[in-house]
């Protein structure tokens, strides 16, 4: 029963996370700003720390804890690490960019 409610509760609060997303996106009125284009070389190192984050996130993780759920930390894990690693190098590229 228990982990019937967690999963139902997981579902939940995902439809409201979408449902929230979705009216955002929908008020937000497109800008005139154009965008700068990014060369093969910003991405690839945008996505090397994004990966290099989640990578380290993992094995800190798998060292650190004292729960044998191995399964669940090799599924969060990565999840959280790679998000992680996304804002981690989204502010570098940005501070980098307005420099």
């Amino acid at each position: 029963m228990k982990l019937i409610l967690q999963y139902l509760f997981s579902i939940i609060g995902l439809a409201v996370e979408f449902i929230v997303m979705i009216y955002m996106l929908k008020k937000v009125q497109p800008s005139g700003i154009r965008i700068r284009s990014a060369s093969i070389k910003q991405k690839i190192r945008y996505w090397a720390i994004a990966f290099s984050v989640m990578i380290i996130t993992v094995l800190l993780k798998l060292t650190l804890t004292s729960s044998n759920n191995y399964i669940g930390i090799l599924v969060v894990a990565p999840i959280s690490g790679m998000f992680m690693g996304i804002l981690i190098s989204s502010c570098l590229f940005n501070k980098n960019s307005y420099s």
